[in-house]
């Protein structure tokens, strides 16, 4: 089982039984979206290098990669403050 596939089956899972997905979730997809974008760099550098200079569509590409790794930061800051607020509520 891939890495994709094991976080596919762990978001099923905790959907089905309503629980949050928990901050180890959301910090391993976010390792994964930079993967993406690690990859995703490496084939436009490539493509343009065998004379494929399509710059709209790899600026879109990056772009969206750049937008998906900023939900999941965005992502990454709500889980740590309902951690925070969690801590607090505890404490009290």
């Amino acid at each position: 089982m891939t890495l994709l596939q094991g976080m596919a089956l762990y978001s099923l899972m905790s959907w089905f039984t309503g629980s949050a997905l928990g901050l180890g979730y959301v910090m391993i997809s976010l390792f994964v979206t930079c993967l993406m974008v690690v990859y995703d760099t490496q084939i436009v550098v490539d493509q343009s290098e065998r004379g494929f200079r399509d710059v709209p569509s790899h600026a879109v590409l990056l772009f969206v990669d750049l937008f998906k790794m900023f939900v999941k930061i965005v992502q990454v800051l709500i889980e740590l403050n309902r951690d925070s607020d969690k801590r607090k509520k505890r404490k009290n």
